[in-house]
């Protein structure tokens, strides 16, 4: 008896393979988009094989040029295999997207069982001309000046007087984000969830795992009421900045990954390389009493939501999860943020995490995040009291020019830090806002940097 079942367990592992899709096995007509979709059709639910591109019809490009999502359904691995994905110009979506949701999807149905595997060598790019950049905070511009010497020749929309240098302030740079859909008719001027690199929504038990992430055009990964999942071995190349037609345009929201609302049981491990914004955030933003000023359903633009707003209908809150092994800096912003506003975080691990901010001479962007940021300081809302609670935080180094290990803006409660490295000697290991901001903790191993006499 028990031999007939090895055997039975064998067949069906034999048959799960025999039955993996190879896109390139698809016809060779149309787009790459199409031959994707077509594999999709004829394997959803099992294994596609996505790697590198064989065309008879273009036999020089070895990679895939998509102009829009490849929409993964329940039941489905996505196999990428020593290949690159890469935005079209034309092309205004998300690289990847749990096919349950999208624009007009007001009823979002649970989905289950979806992975993301690369293998070997992997990368997703995003276009050259990206058709808008940023969140729906962003006003899209055609023209987005990045540094300070390109402001009064590409500013044009502040008065000449303001754009002298020194005189714009931080939100006239960072409220503007590159794109060509700028002022274009029947296109909106600002960014929404379709900058997203790969968007999950309602999605229990998904694993997203060894890929690159290049010059996306928003966040790069984001996880809406996503519950059991796992995220590793991601490297990221995004700098807020790209050299498009011979100007350092603003590229906003580069974020890494994003675990927003509703979202439970998750594992973030393996994370490597440069963001231009927080390389790892866990933000439950809701109004406080859920109810939203302005109700936006589901699949709706002008968001970077995918899911409704309405936070007394669906779960505003984030809890259990692990977040270890991180080597990578934020050009701008955190290496990891908590945000809560009017909702809670609970039961997070930190562990095991390097800001490898290199110094001004290698990397002079300005610079003045924290390692971990907990809480905000009202940008997003109000933090409740015990907003952030049963957090254990461990092994965390900062760079030689990192504004505090630790920025508690925040009301952190029920929690343990320890064995905190500072190597910056302008400034202290933790800054905590007041002493109602961190109740019923603890502090331990803590070493400050020193003046090194000359």
């Amino acid at each position: 008896m028990k031999r007939k079942i090895v055997v039975s367990a064998m067949s069906a592992i034999v048959a799960g393979l025999a039955s993996a899709v190879n896109v390139n096995s698809m016809p060779d007509t149309g787009s790459d988009s199409e031959r994707i979709a077509a594999a999709l059709k004829v394997g959803a639910g099992d294994r596609i094989i996505l790697e590198k591109r064989v065309s008879k019809n273009d036999p020089d490009r070895n990679w895939w040029l998509i102009d829009e999502a490849i929409l993964l359904p329940s039941d489905t691995t996505l196999i990428l295999r020593d290949t690159k994905i890469k935005l079209s110009d034309k092309c205004r979506d998300n690289f990847i997207r749990s096919a349950n949701c999208g624009l007009g999807v007001a009823d979002i149905k649970p989905a289950k069982n979806i992975r993301i595997i690369g293998e070997g060598n992997v990368l997703l790019e995003g276009a050259d001309r990206p058709r808008s950049t940023g969140d729906a905070e962003k006003t899209i511009r055609r023209v987005s000046a990045h540094r300070w010497d390109e402001w009064n020749k590409y500013a044009y929309w502040l008065p000449e007087s303001e754009r002298e240098n020194h005189k714009v302030t931080f939100w006239d740079i960072h409220n503007n984000s590159y794109g060509t859909d700028w002022n274009k008719q029947g296109e909106s001027d600002h960014g929404d969830w379709r900058n997203i690199g790969i968007l999950f929504a309602k999605v229990d038990n998904f694993e997203i795992k060894g890929l690159k992430m290049k010059d996306t055009h928003g966040w790069a990964l984001s996880m809406e009421e996503c519950t059991h999942g796992r995220i590793a071995d991601i490297d990221f190349n995004m700098v807020m900045e790209r050299f498009i037609d011979g100007v350092w345009q603003n590229i906003e929201n580069q974020d890494g990954i994003d675990i927003r609302n509703g979202c439970h049981f998750i594992t973030i491990e393996n994370i490597t390389g440069v963001t231009g914004d927080d390389v790892i955030a866990l933000t439950a933003i809701a109004p406080p009493d859920g109810v939203p000023e302005k109700f936006r359903p589901s699949g709706s633009l002008y968001t970077t939501h995918v899911m409704h707003n309405d936070f007394t209908k669906r779960d505003p809150n984030i809890s259990h999860i692990i977040i270890r092994n991180v080597r990578a800096y934020s050009r701008l912003c955190a290496l990891i943020r908590l945000l809560p506003a009017g909702t809670k975080i609970s039961n997070v691990i930190i562990s095991d995490v390097i800001d490898t901010l290199p110094p001004y001479s290698v990397d002079p962007h300005n610079h003045w995040g924290p390692v971990l940021l907990l809480g905000d300081g009202g940008h997003y809302g109000k933090n409740k009291e015990k907003s952030i609670r049963y957090l254990s935080v461990n092994n965390i180094i900062g760079a030689e020019r990192t504004k505090y290990v630790a920025q508690i803006s925040g009301y952190v409660s029920d929690s343990c830090f320890s064995n905190i490295i500072n190597q910056n000697p302008e400034c202290t290991a933790f800054y905590i806002k007041g002493k109602e901001h961190l109740t019923n903790s603890q502090i331990v191993n803590v070493v400050e940097a020193k003046v090194e006499a000359k």
